[in-house]
C-alpha cells in the first residue's frame, strides 16, 4: 500500500511504515538462552532517518541493507550481550538469523514508540502467511505517518487514501 499511495497521491512524498510485532516472539541469543519479548516493531526503511533516534553505535544504513538486521536499544542489547560490544552479533527469531547493526539510546519517556527493538520489514514480509494475512484479510496493523507536499490539502489525502484502501 506504501509504495501505491506514494505513486497514485502526488501530494504524498513519503510514507513512513512501522508494524508492532504483537505475537511476543522468542528471541535466541549464540548461547542457547531464549528470551520472550513483548515490544519489537517491524519498520520501513525511512522509519529511523524520520523520527529522531539517537545513534549509539552502528549505522542506519547497515541495518537498511540487510533484511535480517535488528536495532536494539541499549537497555535491550546489555540484557541480551552483558557488557560485550553488541554491534555484530547475533540473534535468532522466527527461525531467522537477525545481525545487530544498529545500537540506539532509550527511548524518550514521552515517546510514543516504546520498543525495544526494530527489525526491517522485509524481514516479516519474508512469513508467506503473515503477508498474505496483512494484505487479504483487512488487517490494519500498521502505524503510517505521511510528508506531504506544502500545498496539499488534508482533507483531499484522508479521501484519496480511503478510496485506495477500498480497492484492496
Amino acid at each position: 500500500l506504501k509504495e501505491m499511495a506514494e505513486e497514485q497521491i502526488p501530494e504524498i512524498k513519503e510514507l513512513h511504515v512501522m508494524r508492532p510485532d504483537f505475537r511476543s516472539p522468542l528471541v535466541r541469543l549464540e548461547d542457547g538462552t531464549l528470551f520472550e519479548e513483548k515490544n519489537f516493531a517491524y519498520i520501513g526503511t525511512s522509519w529511523l532517518t524520520r523520527f529522531d533516534y539517537e545513534i549509539i553505535e552502528g549505522s542506519i544504513e547497515a541495518f537498511n541493507e540487510d533484511k535480517y538486521s535488528i536495532a536494539l536499544t541499549a537497555e535491550q542489547a546489555q540484557k541480551y550481550f552483558g557488557t560485550a560490544d553488541a554491534l555484530g552479533k547475533s540473534v535468532e527469531l522466527y527461525e531467522n538469523t537477525h545481525t545487530v547493526n544498529l545500537i540506539i539510546a532509550q527511548n524518550l519517556s514521552n515517546s510514543s514508540f516504546q520498543f525495544d527493538a526494530y527489525l526491517p520489514l522485509a524481514s516479516y514480509w519474508q512469513d508467506q502467511a503473515a503477508y498474505e494475512a496483512d494484505y487479504n484479510s483487512g488487517n490494519y496493523n500498521y502505524i503510517t505517518f505521511a510528508d506531504l507536499n506544502e500545498e496539499s490539502s488534508k482533507e483531499q489525502i484522508q479521501t484519496q487514501l480511503a478510496s485506495l484502501l477500498n480497492q484492496y
